[in-house]
């Protein structure tokens, strides 16, 4: 679950990036944020095959959890993109 705590981590420090100057620290702390987010499918895919076939309810409801987070950061940061390749 700490894995998909950081994916909430990363999110968070790539859109501080955004606005922050380029040549800040901030902005190079989303630059990097960028390839834990690029890696956040395959974390979902596997939280979400080890949640369905977890014995018992409290580590199945954990992993479908941490699926829903690593699934949230990934379309957050690519609607971002998507709204960045939309505008003139």
């Amino acid at each position: 679950m700490a894995a998909a705590a950081t994916a909430a981590a990363a999110l968070a420090a790539y859109l501080a990036g955004q606005g922050a100057p380029a040549t800040s620290s901030l902005s190079a702390l989303g630059a990097v944020a960028v390839l834990r987010i690029l890696v956040a499918p395959m974390f979902a895919l596997v939280f979400l095959v080890a949640g369905v076939i977890a014995p018992s309810r409290g580590p199945r409801f954990a992993l479908l959890g941490a699926a829903a987070v690593e699934s949230v950061a990934f379309v957050r940061v690519a609607a971002v993109w998507v709204q960045a390749l939309r505008s003139p």
